[in-house]
């Protein structure tokens, strides 16, 4: 699905050498939505589910919508 999406930096890995770039920067992002309350924080791994007092609200976007 991220075909022609990803930058070659993006493939790359950190200097640890064991993550790679974009994945380690969804982690963080999915982090920082779970602590301004946008993501549940008690969803299964994998999964990322809106926290339902801000599901109106970011389904307004047009990100969102973009899905």
């Amino acid at each position: 699905m991220l075909e022609g999406q990803l930058t070659p930096r993006d493939l790359e890995t950190r200097d640890n050498g064991r993550e790679i770039i974009w994945k380690n920067n969804a982690c963080w992002e999915r982090q920082a939505m779970v602590d301004e309350g946008i993501l549940r924080n008690d969803s299964k791994f994998g999964y990322w589910e809106l926290n339902p007092d801000h599901a109106s609200d970011v389904q307004k976007t047009p990100a969102y919508k973009s899905i």
